[in-house]
């Protein structure tokens, strides 16, 4: 595990991106060395809600890759009055992972999917099929969005990505709980105004708030085909940053001119000064994110005005009537990034989204090692899969 310790701010402008993998899809998975196997959990429902039928129709594939992360630190609500303002704020962020590695990853993502699906005792029902139907048609105009496109969730910057040949759609808002609400942005990659991507044909609070009618289609189309829709979403975190702030005071001896009470006096005086500093830390870390890392099937006998969720309170999300959940994290390798201190490139202006603090330490992660992190990424996914639908076994 590497650690990079910085108190100062950067000025140099970098952007850095993953070097370009010559491969082919999909991406070989690596063994899993983890201490026990992944462990998975229904969120409020049951096996039994699968029982009507042992089709599945594949609608959704998103890997969605966590690109920053932050901590802040200062004062508290309370005694803002009474202490200095200045905030540190830390963060680590990768911009400009290579989109073919992407692409490989969410296309093994599709395949993993399929295969253990297959493997649980259920049949799938022809891609074909499904794009012909004129709910899934209408899923699509209502809620889809463009591939690749950058949003913002709970953690930070997220870019989503799916399959080649499977369109990107965003379920309703209110089936997702917080995390997915594009609450913090250190890239910009978020509007402040709407929360709107700032990908052309992005997702918005606004699409994700509109969408309330996509479990109804979802049902529709469960129905038609007589299968449950299934949608998968894997988030991959990036690591972890840390900020640390510190307040310090000395006394300095002047002489001359100086005012007191409104009166100008002339002589020796002596001023406290404090001083604001902050320190950060970050380590790259490959992963699956818990709670949010899911497989969602959506039944022909569900409900089809939506699942309610918490939407204050940080939970799993619920868009589906049988979601199955990774329960623990997983957590990969440091080995296969560079971090360094440098200058984030973000978005600006009066739209911008963008988090900032007084004191703004920045670390740039960069893919070092491609090969080695898209083999542990797969192998993460095809773990997850086969403890989350190990529990639905037809």
């Amino acid at each position: 595990m590497r650690h990079f310790v910085s108190s100062t701010l950067a000025v140099a402008c970098l952007l850095f991106a993953a070097p370009v993998v010559a491969g082919s899809k999909p991406v070989e998975p690596a063994p899993i060395n983890i201490d026990a196997p992944p462990t998975a959990a229904f969120t409020d429902s049951t096996a039994a809600g699968l029982a009507g039928t042992k089709r599945v129709a594949i609608t959704s594939v998103i890997v969605a890759f966590q690109s920053s992360t932050g901590a802040i630190a200062g004062p508290g609500m309370f005694f803002r009055m009474f202490q200095s303002k200045d905030e540190v704020l830390s963060v680590m962020a990768i911009p400009g992972m290579n989109s073919h590695l992407q692409d490989d990853l969410a296309e093994s993502a599709y395949l993993a999917l399929v295969t253990e699906l297959k493997a649980q005792g259920f049949e799938i029902v022809p891609q074909s099929q499904i794009a012909a139907n004129a709910n899934y048609q209408a899923i699509i105009q209502r809620s889809g969005y463009a591939n690749h496109s950058r949003f913002a969730n709970a953690m930070g910057d997220v870019e989503f990505v799916g399959p080649e040949g499977l369109a990107t759609y965003m379920p309703y808002q209110g089936e997702l709980g917080p995390f997915h609400f594009p609450s913090k942005t250190y890239l910009g990659w978020t509007s402040g105004m709407g929360g709107k991507s700032m990908t052309p044909g992005g997702p918005s609070i606004i699409s994700m708030a509109d969408a309330w009618k996509v479990p109804g289609f979802e049902v529709a189309l469960a129905k038609e085909l007589n299968a449950n829709v299934v949608k998968a979403f894997y988030v991959v975190s990036l690591g972890k940053a840390d900020a640390k702030r510190k307040t310090s005071f000395s006394t300095s001896q002047h002489s001359g001119l100086f005012t007191s009470g409104g009166n100008l006096y002339s002589g020796n005086y002596t001023t406290l000064d404090r001083t604001i500093t902050g320190t950060g830390q970050a380590f790259a870390q490959v992963g699956l994110v818990a709670d949010q890392s899911r497989i969602a099937f959506r039944t022909p006998t569900g409900n089809a005005k939506w699942q309610k969720v918490p939407a204050t309170k940080m939970g799993p999300a619920k868009d589906g009537d049988v979601v199955v959940r990774l329960a623990e994290p997983i957590i990969g390798s440091t080995d296969y990034f560079s971090v360094h201190q440098g200058d984030l490139v973000k978005r600006s202006g009066f739209l911008s989204g963008t988090q900032k603090g007084d004191i703004n330490l920045n670390f740039v992660a960069r893919i070092s090692d491609p090969v080695g992190y898209g083999k542990e990424v797969t192998g993460m996914i095809e773990a997850a899969n086969h403890a989350m639908l190990g529990l639905v076994k037809q």
